[in-house]
């Protein structure tokens, strides 16, 4: 049975510098990240942690 190579793209950190919202890059692969949590949330978090 034949396979269909997958393509991964590979970007470096001079694309990644160019892009709107939060990112990370990861062994060049591009993760979207959710927005930082606020003042309460974090909080809560560090108490229960």
């Amino acid at each position: 049975m034949n396979q269909i190579p997958s393509f991964v793209p590979n970007y470096s950190v001079a694309d990644y510098q160019t892009w709107p919202g939060d990112w990370e890059l990861w062994n060049g692969v591009p993760i979207a990240m959710g927005p930082s949590p606020f003042l309460p949330h974090g909080a809560l978090a560090a108490t229960l942690a």
